[in-house]
């Protein structure tokens, strides 16, 4: 499994926009080809950090490799919302149709 890092992130060309959820706190939003939003931070509490994780979906989704990124960029919308729901059993599909 190879790590994620902003590198590798960048390296697939998706939609992406700056955000930031705090004053101290700077991250990238990325955008799959399915629509769903996938954030992770750059920056925290004032200081430079290493990208090594997206999350989306209200924290169902958590990507740490590689292979998990290119997995989800391959799914629809509705095959993402099935793997969720298949993985855990307190999420409720008709909250994010």
């Amino acid at each position: 499994m190879t790590k994620l890092n902003l590198e590798i992130i960048e390296s697939y060309n998706l939609p992406a926009h700056n955000y930031r959820p705090d004053y101290d706190d700077a991250g990238y939003i990325f955008t799959l080809p399915s629509g769903i939003e996938l954030s992770g931070l750059h920056m925290c509490n004032g200081r430079s950090i290493i990208m090594n994780m997206l999350e989306g979906l209200d924290g169902y989704i958590i990507i740490e490799t590689e292979e998990e990124l290119k997995e989800l960029i391959s799914l629809s919308y509705e095959q993402t919302l099935q793997k969720i729901k298949s993985e855990f059993e307190d999420f409720k599909i008709e909250d994010y149709i």
